[in-house]
């Protein structure tokens, strides 16, 4: 398992741009198709802000059976995006970061880690007020078939 003792940061307000889907929880797995069909989004994204990519978990309308994922990049903010592309903007934030040393198929258990474990116990805890609870952030040196290169940030309040 990942350390649950995270680091600490300030992000400035960040947009992202992408392909969306609801995710139920019964059906997590579905995520890597959504990655899959996200590269032939890709390239129709306007405005790219580096090559990084991220995952989002976002705050659905029926929070008891699943979330919202968001296959992401940043973009520039203020570039109009395709009808087809979904963009969420962050607010600036503080963060909490998890280095994720394990495998892929590790994540989720992470990720119920954060909630069900650090969140309860922390300080800061969540900040629900932003829409997502969770941001995958797929490094540079990340690499599908390897341990590590992977980070798991959660807002944790407004700069």
């Amino acid at each position: 398992m990942s350390d649950l003792h995270p680091t600490h940061f300030s992000k400035p307000s960040l947009t992202f741009a992408g392909l969306r889907a609801y995710i139920p929880y019964s059906e997590v797995s579905t995520i890597g198709g959504l990655w899959e069909s996200f590269w032939g989004t890709l390239e129709k994204i306007e405005g790219k802000q580096g090559s990084t990519c991220f995952g989002l978990s976002l705050i659905s309308d029926k929070p008891q059976e699943g979330f919202d994922y968001l296959v992401a990049v940043l973009v520039d903010p203020s570039v109009a995006q395709p009808a087809d592309v979904s963009v969420f903007a962050m607010p600036a934030q503080n963060y909490a970061c998890f280095e994720h040393k394990g495998a892929l198929n590790e994540v989720p258990a992470l990720c119920q880690a954060i909630f069900n474990d650090w969140a309860p116990k922390s300080e800061k805890g969540i900040n629900f007020d932003t829409g997502c609870t969770l941001i995958e952030h797929y490094r540079e040196d990340f690499d599908p078939g390897k341990p590590g290169g992977l980070e798991i940030w959660t807002p944790t309040g407004a700069v």
